[in-house]
């Protein structure tokens, strides 16, 4: 019975996805976090993989059947993640150690951000992605506490959520609370914004009791760069913001966190390099320095994909850097296209966030530069550089390029290779 019910509901999730591939994209992303911690399977070997493999079956259904228009990439991206994939294939030749998952990932991500550029052609199409993000962790988080001692909140009873990685619950908490952050303001009646609100403080209190001393610190920071955006929004609804503060304090107040604030308290000793009960930040310095020695072996192209996951190189940890791991696995020449990538994202969407104006509280264009600037810093302390809300982020750089501000439902007609003046116009604009 149970087998049953399970194949009538891949049925009917797959009609629903030849219909609107959206729903594939959105439920690709929200299985995430409980299937996904550093990509290692090949390219059907996931449910978050074959998702995507039926999305992109389905999106080219629409192309070549309905006759979807193209949108249209900027040749720049193209030519970083074109560079950067060559770099890939080059470390492959000449590595040194097993790529045990080969090409295939870099393509897993390559088309998940492909498909993100394509499928995301309204405000709603982004919002959706966006709830389902939230949804999905709101579970993972709920998950958790079924398995979590909360009268134990210690460094040594960390909690973790469903993915059984204190850092990484902390990093998809901070993704989370932006886009509730985007929907509070957004939203119009009184229960969702309480929903919305308890949500948030729920993402807020992951964050402290995961004791991930990098959350906290990108919490902080992302959170000053908020309140610089919405200075403005922040005054005209000063209630609200004292309303959710007195209630987070009544919450709080209910939990122990004398552990938690030993670990704050030593925050400013991981920037300086002291030593932190046998887990330091120069720990991780020295951790770096170790790899970076066994990249100067290979500059120019690294020790192969994959190679700092597959414990052949050094019997250690991983790097804890994503960009020292892109540096050691694909050398000076995939480092130097992987920043360029990046880069152009960052570019690509502070242009949009500075040119949008969003009378109602965040932009689509400053929330998502806002999770890529929390990818950004989790990356300094994490190998973050096979995650999939990163190609995510990268082709909603492209996607926002084409819906304009304002417009929740219909996709701008720029940006499209397709029959008609109106549209030719807009793709070489």
């Amino acid at each position: 019975m149970i087998f049953l019910a399970i194949c009538l509901s891949a049925v009917i999730i797959f009609i629903a996805m030849v219909n609107k591939p959206i729903i594939g994209l959105c439920l690709t992303i929200g299985l995430i976090p409980y299937t996904e911690n550093l990509p290692k399977i090949p390219l059907l070997g996931t449910t978050v993989s074959l998702l995507g493999f039926l999305t992109f079956g389905c999106y080219l259904f629409h192309f070549f059947i309905r006759l979807k228009p193209y949108r249209s990439i900027p040749a720049t991206t193209i030519f970083w993640g074109t560079c950067f994939i060559s770099a890939c294939f080059l470390s492959i030749i000449v590595a040194r150690v097993p790529v045990g998952f080969s090409l295939t990932t870099y393509l897993q991500l390559f088309l998940l951000f492909f498909l993100v550029t394509q499928l995301v052609r309204a405000q709603k199409d982004a919002h959706w992605l966006m709830a389902s993000w939230v949804a999905s962790i709101a579970i993972v988080q709920i998950l958790g506490f079924l398995h979590f001692d909360i009268t134990q909140i210690s460094r040594a009873n960390r909690f973790s959520g469903a993915t059984n990685n204190a850092n990484l619950i902390a990093y998809y908490c901070n993704i989370s609370a932006w886009f509730v952050v985007y929907f509070i303001f957004k939203a119009r009646r009184f229960p969702l914004r309480a929903l919305l609100l308890g949500l948030l403080f729920l993402d807020f209190f992951v964050v402290l009791i995961s004791f991930s001393r990098t959350g906290l610190i990108v919490l902080g920071v992302s959170a000053l760069f908020a309140v610089f955006l919405l200075w403005k929004h922040l005054t005209r609804r000063m209630g609200w913001v004292c309303i959710a503060g007195i209630a987070a304090m009544i919450l709080m107040s209910q939990f122990n966190f004398s552990a938690l604030s030993q670990d704050i308290s030593q925050i400013p000793g991981m920037v300086t390099g002291a030593k932190i009960r046998g887990n330091t930040f120069s720990d991780r310095t020295r951790l770096w320095g170790l790899w970076l020695q066994e990249w100067a072996e290979t500059p120019l192209f690294g020790i192969g994909i994959g190679g700092t996951l597959s414990g052949e190189v050094l019997m250690i940890n991983v790097p804890h850097n994503s960009f020292i791991s892109v540096l050691v696995e694909t050398g000076i020449i995939g480092i130097i296209f992987f920043l360029g990538m990046i880069l152009q994202a960052y570019k690509s969407l502070f242009r949009l966030a500075k040119a949008s104006k969003d009378q109602l509280g965040l932009s689509l264009p400053q929330v998502w530069l806002l999770v890529l600037i929390v990818w950004g810093l989790t990356s300094i302390a994490n190998s973050q550089h096979y995650d999939k809300l990163l190609y995510l982020m990268i082709g909603m750089s492209v996607a926002l390029r084409h819906i304009p501000s304002g417009s929740s439902d219909r996709p701008s007609s720029s940006g499209r290779i397709c029959a008609g003046s109106q549209d030719s116009q807009g793709a070489t604009r």
